[in-house]
Order: C-alpha cells, then structure tokens, then sequence
C-alpha cells in the first residue's frame, strides 16, 4: 500500500532590491524601436515597434508602410507602439542594441516559474552539499573532458538521472500572474572584473529588466508533496526533499552564504565604494532573504564557488575553465566567479544586478 501524500502549500514572494534581467534570449536591433525623450527632463525613451500591426493594417498602402518605418518619425508611429520603456541613463548609444526580457504572447513582462524553481534548486543543491565534500570531490574526479558541464553529474546524483525520478519533482512552482510594462526600466549593464589591473569594467551593454522600485511583489504560488525519497547521494529512503520549514532554511542558508561570500569579494578586490554599495545593499535587506535571481545567477557557477576552497579549484575545477572564466586568489582566499554585472549610471557601478528579497507569505 503506498503511502498518502500530503500536500503543503503557501505563496512566495519576490521583490527585487535591485534591477533584474530574466531574458527571452532576443536582442531588440535599432530598427525594432524608436528612441525618445521626455520634453521636461530629456530622459531617452525607447517605444518598441509592433511591425504586425503595422504590416496588418491595410487602411496604409505599402508604399506608406515602407516610408513610415524608414522615417521613424515618432508622429507617424504612435498608433503602432507594442509598449514605452523609460530609461534609466541619459544617454544612449545611436544603434544600440538592448537584451529583451522574457514576455508572454500579450507583450507583457512574465518571471517564468522555472527561474524560481531553478533558485529553489540551488538552495537545496547547496544545503545538501556543503556537508558532503566526498560527494563533491568524487564527482569532479571522474570528470575528463571540458566540454562535460561542471556540477552535472553532481546535480543528476543529488536530484535523480531523468526527469521521471527527478526529487524535485515533488516541488511545484505555478506561473506568477504576469507584470506590467510599467515596472520595466532600460539599464545599461556593465560586467565588472577583476584582473591584474584591479577591479574593471571589461564592456557594457544595454538591457530591459524589472525596476526595483516596483510597486507590488511577485507572486507564486508553491506546492510541496510530503512524501518519502530516495537520497540520490547515499540510496537509502529519507525524509522529503523539502518541506516548508526545510526550504525557507535552505533559502536562508544559501542567502547567508552568499552575502558573507560577496563581503569578502569586495573587500578583497574592489574599490572602497563598490564595497560600499554592497555594505548598503545587505542593509536594506535588514536581514531577510537575499538571492540572486535571472540573468547571470547559474546554480554551477554560484554554488561551486561557495563549495570549492583553495584546493579544490586548483586541482579540480580550473582545467574545465575557458581562459576568461578562471577564479581568482588573493591574500590565501578565492573566489569563484571573478566578475560581477553593475548597474551602471553615467558609466559608473551603481548597483549589483539582480538581486532579490524572498518571502513566505
């Protein structure tokens, strides 16, 4: 007789604390907007083109079509705008290109739940872990090829080989309601690294991501089943994978990790005023859940730095690194990965992209 399983649910919340980027994977080229400004403070619009509706509308010739799109005359497209994003530069690049976040079929801004499943992932691959660097240093020892992607045999070990057997998948995330093109702003975004040179802006690039000053948080609905799994690491039937308790402490732990983790990168490598900033971001979250969430924020790379110490990266980690991808080491400390994206205001660091504050309500 199988076991009855019981379902506990509850309602996350997410609220960004700085700008976030989860991409649809499509750049927006020059001729795919219109750039504005505002008559009072001369802030940069960017008005995205509908192109359907446009080629649709056949009270327009062609010919009028062709003249439109080639002019680019503002009064001549206001009936053909899918949405206007304010930017939070003054100025951009003529031709710029901007990576476009991820949208549903209506043109609104949607966090799939499968970003959020993907954190919940990492909170737990990292709990998991942190107590057992046999397992850790046993999965990298049988890796022999740099194309294998670190940390996935790890994963297949701690959640199941197939999806069918797969321990999360007694966890379920429902699709948050989706945003408003309102609470999306157009950044630009500097990847900041650390090299010989110190602590540098390698290139910029421009981006739509969630602003964080955001009315409302999102929302998404949770459902967990209570019901016995096999520990993938030891074979044996343990408790559930998560509860609501265990999940809300993985949360927590990953969040603590990370932001003693981030102090020390700062401290070690940047500038007194970058420090600074991270100082004042870890303050405004007074303590509560802080997580990095979307573009940028891969479980390999966030929870292998975490794991790894001085002897591990050497020796297991750095001959599947690319030449640009390699940790760095300073004072008998390291740290994996070695750059950071900023918001950037008037090509200087202004906030650490996407991070977010994570509640159970």
């Amino acid at each position: 007789m199988k076991a009855s399983r019981q379902v506990e649910s509850f309602t996350l919340q997410i609220r960004p604390l700085t700008p976030f980027l989860v991409t649809s994977g499509r750049k927006l080229q020059p001729f795919d907007y219109v750039l504005a400004h505002q008559p009072r403070t001369g802030t940069p619009l960017i008005r995205v083109i509908d192109f359907e509706r446009l080629i649709e509308d056949e009270k327009i010739p062609l010919e009028k079509k062709m003249e439109v799109v080639e002019r680019r005359g503002s009064w001549n497209l206001d009936r053909y705008y899918r949405y206007t994003l304010l930017c939070a530069f003054k100025r951009i690049e003529e031709r710029a290109e901007l990576l476009e976040c991820l949208r549903d079929a209506g043109g609104s801004p949607i966090l799939p739940a499968s970003s959020i499943k993907g954190t919940i992932r990492t909170a737990l691959a990292f709990s998991l872990l942190k107590d057992r660097r046999d397992l850790l240093q046993s999965e990298f020892g049988r890796m022999r090829d740099r194309r294998e992607r670190p940390g996935l045999g790890l994963e297949r070990r701690l959640f199941g080989e197939s999806l069918g057997e797969n321990a999360l998948r007694c966890i379920r995330v429902a699709e948050p309601p989706c945003g408003h093109n309102a609470d999306i702003r157009a950044y630009e975004v500097g990847l900041m690294t650390s090299g010989r040179t110190g602590f540098h802006r390698k290139y910029s690039f421009y981006a739509e991501a969630w602003d964080a000053a955001m009315k409302d948080p999102i929302s998404a609905s949770v459902s967990l089943e209570l019901f016995p799994n096999v520990n993938r690491a030891g074979g044996k039937e343990s408790e559930p994978l998560a509860t609501k308790e265990k999940l809300l402490g993985a949360l927590k732990s990953f969040s603590n990790a990370l932001i003693e983790s981030e102090k020390r990168f700062y401290a070690a490598f940047s500038p007194r005023e970058l420090e600074g900033r991270w100082s004042q971001l870890v303050h405004r979250a007074e303590g509560r859940i802080l997580l990095p969430l979307g573009f940028g924020s891969g479980w390999h790379a966030r929870t292998l730095g975490l794991l790894f110490n001085k002897d591990d990266l050497a020796r297991r980690l750095k001959p599947f690194l690319s030449p640009d991808r390699q940790y760095m080491e300073k004072g008998g400390a390291v740290f994996y990965p070695k750059s950071r994206r900023w918001i950037l205001s008037a090509g200087w660091p202004e906030a650490p992209l996407g991070w977010t504050l994570w509640s159970i309500a």
